[in-house]
């Protein structure tokens, strides 16, 4: 409130609790005027297309809300490289196991005007593009009749952490580039360093300003009145 010009938020929702997440969904859109809503990639091991969410997906459908999506650990996966840090892999893998869960339970079909932003290039999805697509023609695949592939161009993914040239190439040749964010993954990683890894892709200067700023002003319309 103090620096509306600085800055924005996704307010978060307290999930698994359905009469305060809704509460929330008012609250953050209605009084805060929050820009979005964030939620993890899982809650006590349930993935986004759990059927306990329904209600919570209903009112952020009706609200078209824009929503962010972050990885948490997963309870059941626990000290899988011992030595390294749990996030190293299990955060692109927990990002990618709740985007597959949301499309194949029919979460994305039944709520469409719910519009998704997810971490770190949607972790390992654009590499698993065939695997997944291999659903399409499966019973399951009746959940998202469009298949596949027409679901995960739906959503939005921002490049924290995943600025190497090999995640940056898998997810452009899987969806748009109007649907890209930076991301600098601060604080966990300094904001200077995500930039000069940005830089280094040497993309065109018109993909790089997409990434940079103009695909946010698209999604977030305030942004762009902004005088920054």
């Amino acid at each position: 409130h103090k620096y509306p010009t600085r800055f924005g938020l996704f307010a978060p929702l307290p999930v698994p609790d359905t009469e305060g997440s809704l509460a929330q969904i008012g609250y953050a859109l209605d009084q805060v005027k929050s820009d979005g809503l964030g939620m993890l990639a899982n809650y006590g091991g349930k993935w986004l297309g759990d059927p306990s969410f329904t209600p919570v997906m209903e009112e952020l459908n009706r609200r078209k809300a824009i929503v962010y999506v972050h990885p948490p650990f997963t309870p059941c996966v626990t000290n899988t490289i011992p030595g390294a840090a749990m996030q190293l892999v299990e955060f692109p893998f927990e990002t990618t196991r709740t985007i597959a869960n949301l499309v194949m339970s029919g979460t994305t079909t039944r709520f469409p005007e719910i519009r998704w932003i997810f971490a770190h290039n949607g972790g390992a999805t654009p590499m698993l593009i065939g695997r997944l697509e291999e659903q399409d023609h499966r019973p399951v695949g009746k959940n998202f009749p469009a298949g596949m592939r027409a679901e995960l161009r739906k959503f939005y993914y921002d490049n924290a952490s995943a600025w190497n040239s090999s995640a940056m190439a898998a997810l452009m040749n899987l969806v748009p580039k109007d649907h890209m964010f930076f991301g600098s993954d601060y604080p966990f990683l300094a904001a200077t360093e995500a930039v000069h890894k940005f830089n280094k892709l040497k993309l065109d200067p018109g993909t790089r300003a997409a990434i940079e700023r103009n695909n946010a002003f698209k999604l977030f319309p305030r942004l762009k009145a902004l005088k920054i």
